[in-house]
């Protein structure tokens, strides 16, 4: 624990956001974002702080979440029969909340985890989802067109293109390879 701390100390000491010590649990994490690949509903979420809920972002396309209706703006009111409220009491900080939402909806693929959720309309729905491995691209375009793919070409008569990189991951480089190659 102790040298622990110190090491912790020494990083926060130099005031760099892209500096970080890492437990091996949270390797674990790292490793699944850098793959662009992991076990899950397949949907971004974040913390609402002002009424202590998890959110849905967005779901990611052709998710499991995606497929069983989750929408963007969704508030996740229960994971498994267990109020999101009560997972967070003991927890302070957006990133505990979030690191204890995501430990309840990721696991063993073709296992089910059932979510209570919120919409924006204000119907309550529960969902069960099915977990599957989600690949997560990390290259779009500015809009999809009807067969849900991403346009590049913002402008054809200008030849102006547009390419999102959302982050990085293994298959960053192949995907913007694609993304230009459909440009050219």
């Amino acid at each position: 624990d102790l040298a622990e701390a110190a090491v912790r100390g020494m990083i926060a000491s130099l005031n760099d956001q892209h500096t970080a010590f890492l437990l091996p649990e949270d390797l674990e994490d790292m490793d699944e974002q850098v793959r662009g690949q992991f076990t899950g509903i397949g949907a971004e979420i974040t913390i609402d702080d002002q009424a202590d809920r998890l959110k849905i972002v967005t779901p990611l396309e052709d998710s499991p979440a995606w497929r069983n209706g989750v929408m963007a703006g969704d508030a996740i009111l229960a994971i498994d029969g267990v109020s999101t409220r009560d997972i967070f009491k003991d927890m302070t900080t957006s990133s505990e909340k979030l690191g204890a939402a995501v430990n309840r909806l990721t696991g063993e693929e073709h296992t089910q985890v059932e979510i209570h959720v919120r919409h924006e309309t204000g119907e309550e729905e529960t969902i069960t989802i099915t977990r599957e491995v989600i690949n997560v691209r990390s290259v779009r375009g500015f809009r999809r067109d009807g067969s849900n793919q991403w346009q590049y070409m913002l402008d054809p008569i200008q030849k102006i293109g547009y390419i999102k990189i959302r982050q990085f991951s293994e298959r960053t480089a192949g995907e913007m390879r694609e993304a230009l190659a459909t440009l050219q």
